[in-house]
């Protein structure tokens, strides 16, 4: 008896540890997840750093911290097209995921008002000599 007791305690243990680790956020992440990560931080009106690097191509994730006394936001002309935040409030962040697929330049900036005219504008290079542009116009 106290073997068929035993036995359903391990069995019943066993099952938990299956469900722990299905659902564990310590499992790998999908395929789709960033593969470098980068942040930036805007003021008026730049961007610090106005230009990146990134060594491989792929997916991006982009922390974007307003450090100044207005609204900002950042977007960036990506594999897909243009990806971009809400506006972010002084003091506040966001975090923006973008693909950057293939080797080469793209721009990012600040989407609001007249602020990347203003100077709110960069690059990002990805790839070892990130010679052509990935942006359209």
């Amino acid at each position: 008896m106290a073997a068929a007791v035993l036995g359903l305690v391990l069995a019943a243990c066993g099952e938990s540890r299956k469900n722990a680790g299905s659902t564990s956020t310590g499992l790998a992440p999908p395929a789709t997840a960033a593969n470098a990560s980068r942040t930036v931080s805007e003021s008026e009106f730049s961007l610090a750093p106005a230009q990146a690097r990134i060594d491989k191509a792929g997916m991006v994730t982009i922390t974007v911290r307003n450090r100044g006394t207005i609204q900002h936001a950042l977007a960036v002309h990506g594999s897909g097209g243009q990806v971009r935040t809400a506006a972010i409030a002084p003091g506040g962040s966001a975090r923006l995921t973008v693909d950057l697929k293939t080797p080469g330049s793209y721009r990012w900036y600040c989407p609001l008002d007249s602020h990347r005219a203003r100077g709110m504008r960069g690059t990002i290079v990805v790839g070892a000599s990130g010679g052509s542009s990935n942006y359209p116009g």
